[in-house]
């Protein structure tokens, strides 16, 4: 799967969990400011887990603070 495929999918799958439009989640969005709080980052793992077949610590998970650095993150794995 492309890098571009990945991160609409990507975009979608967060839009979908804070229930907005994907055009409102941006690569430099943070998760905070899109109200994803601890619990919806690991629900967002476990989908990253089984879609990706990417393992995220939650070390790490708890790590990445923007759209971006998750895209970094999975782009890297």
């Amino acid at each position: 799967m492309s890098y571009e495929m990945k991160k609409h999918r990507i975009l979608e799958l967060i839009a979908e969990m804070v229930e907005v439009d994907v055009s409102e989640v941006k690569e430099d969005s943070s998760f905070a400011d899109l109200g994803i709080d601890s619990l919806m980052a690991l629900e967002l793992a476990v989908y990253l887990e089984r879609d990706y077949n990417i393992f995220i610590q939650e070390q790490e998970l708890m790590s990445l603070r923007k759209v971006e650095d998750l895209l970094r993150f999975l782009n890297t794995n």
